[in-house]
């Protein structure tokens, strides 16, 4: 086309075009956000810590290493991974953290449902309360924040002078 007609079909194509890719980027960063923060809440065992302080003494003699939780994260993308990892060990979580951000794809938007799910049998009791070292409720509790977190970030990518709706 050309003349006014061709002008509005190539600046609609453009605006649209720029309106998806601000919305994968709102959903590949509030999906990673997520990851992180669940990580950074996530208690890693210590021996220091626990009550019975018999079973914390064979821990520490078996080389005993925390970490288990935070390597367990796992995101799945269509598909709610199953099992959990009971050889996964990774106190900082970076790795854990890189992996499951790695699994997001490039056009994060397009239709994609998201599992973040760690299936530790120990999950549910440090969810309620069991870890000195996380609050009670700490996955609720970063669930409640994810709206703040797509906010903040649609707000920065407008900022820029990306577009978010």
């Amino acid at each position: 086309m050309s003349g006014k007609n061709g002008e509005l079909v190539f600046s609609l194509t453009q605006r649209i075009e720029g309106i998806k890719r601000s919305m994968n980027r709102v959903t590949y960063e509030a999906v990673a956000t997520m990851v992180t923060r669940l990580d950074e809440v996530s208690p890693v065992g210590d021996p220091k810590l626990w009550q019975d302080k018999k079973k914390a003494e064979a821990a520490v003699k078996n080389g005993y290493v925390g970490g288990q939780f935070r390597g367990n994260w796992q995101l799945g993308v269509n598909e709610k991974p199953a099992g959990w990892l009971p050889g996964k060990i990774d106190p900082s979580g970076a790795s854990t953290v890189a992996e499951n951000i790695s699994k997001i794809p490039k056009m994060a938007s397009r239709g994609y449902v998201y599992y973040l799910v760690n299936n530790t049998p120990y999950g549910i009791a440090l969810e309620e309360g069991h870890s000195t070292q996380s609050p009670h409720a700490f996955v609720y509790r970063i669930k409640r924040e994810f709206n703040g977190i797509v906010r903040n970030i649609a707000a920065q990518i407008k900022s820029e002078g990306g577009r978010t709706k």
